[in-house]
């Protein structure tokens, strides 16, 4: 009855005993992964067993990154005691189980089986369990798998889809007045400032650009107690560029201008070039350029901009060409107004344009 107590005591002092092993096999450090047993009493155990052992808790691989010898104790429970597994730097393995005693301290019992482990593997008398282990604390963490994408089920098309709205052309009414001053170009005399007056036109504006119009002015100028007056009936056709808020109207077109000159006594004193008839319309043609801003104001929208007109004409009556005013003088006749030849109009254009029928 009294061996069994005597063979345990005699193991105990042999671990404690145990002779060292060389500096070259020696496990110089352990990291500690220890699960279902006091932390405080194991420690103290195995320091009695290992004092000069240094210890490290497990879970930072840099702290051991520059010792070439350690060991990662890992002990866990188990329903009669618990696993413990010695593995080194190297890769090798080594398992224990130690089995739990009643009234037997966990702490004692796993320190004092980890020392002998420790102490036959640094004595090389015992065979590695496995080899190539990797510890827990350095094995790479394994992704989480990404959820498999939601299948998206299709979307079976209407039967009978309805077209989507399209923007119904529209058309667009422009209402122009226009200030302007008409330049005479060219011989023969006079030439320069002709007269000034102004106009008013109406035009139609197609979704594709398309503009046709129509126009009504006249104008007048005094010389020496003269006045001449003329008016100024056009039809025109052209293209209206729009880009943003700019928009360019370039329009050509065909106009007939019946003219009157009134004396100081208000009768009429009219002669041509040509003959001394009178003299009643010149009749020619015109390309105009008129660019401008728009303002929008909802349904109408306003243009301001120039206006440029270069036009030419000529009268139909004794026999054609420029119709001059001349006036008798003591040096022979003197001209006082041109109509016809080249001339040049420059204007300012107030345009008021409105939407007709639906957008």
């Amino acid at each position: 009855m009294m061996l069994v107590p005597l063979f345990s005591a005699s193991l105990a002092v042999a671990a404690l005993t145990a002779p060292s092993s060389p500096d070259g096999d020696r496990i110089e450090l352990l990291a500690l992964d220890i699960e279902g047993v006091e932390a405080a009493a194991f420690e103290r155990a195995l320091q009695t067993r290992l004092p000069d052992r240094p210890r490290i808790p497990a879970g930072n691989p840099d702290a051991r990154a520059g010792i070439e010898r350690w060991g990662y104790v890992l002990v866990r429970p188990l329903d009669d005691g618990w696993s413990l597994a010695l593995i080194l730097a190297d890769g090798r393995g080594y398992y224990r189980h130690v089995a739990a005693h009643e009234g037997g301290d966990p702490g004692r019992l796993i320190a004092s089986t980890l020392s002998n482990l420790i102490a036959s593997v640094e004595e090389d008398a015992l065979v590695a369990d496995a080899q190539n282990v990797v510890v827990p604390d350095e094995r790479p963490t394994e992704p989480e798998p990404e959820p498999e994408p939601t299948p998206e089920l299709p979307v079976e098309p209407d039967k009978d889809p309805e077209p989507p709205p399209t923007e119904l052309p529209h058309t667009e009414l422009g209402v122009t007045l226009r200030g302007m001053a008409l330049w005479s170009l060219a011989p023969p005399d006079p030439t320069g400032f002709a007269g000034g007056g102004a106009e008013l036109s109406v035009s139609g504006r197609r979704p594709g650009g398309l503009v046709l119009g129509g126009s009504f002015g006249g104008l007048g100028r005094a010389v020496a107690g003269y006045g001449l007056g003329r008016l100024r009936l056009a039809a025109f056709a052209g293209y209206g560029l729009r880009r943003g808020r700019f928009e360019l109207v370039s329009v050509a077109g065909a106009s007939a201008e019946p003219w009157f000159v009134r004396g100081p006594d208000g009768s009429e004193s009219l002669r041509s070039a040509q003959d001394d008839r009178s003299l009643s319309a010149v009749w020619g043609g015109f390309v105009q350029l008129s660019p401008g801003v728009l303002l929008d104001g909802g349904e109408a929208r306003l243009r301001i901009g120039p206006t440029l007109r270069l036009s030419g004409a000529v009268t139909t009556q004794g026999g054609g060409g420029i119709a001059r005013v001349l006036q008798q003088t003591e040096n022979g006749p003197e001209a006082l107004f041109r109509l016809g030849g080249l001339e040049l109009t420059t204007g300012l254009d107030v345009t008021l344009w409105w939407t007709l029928g639906d957008r």
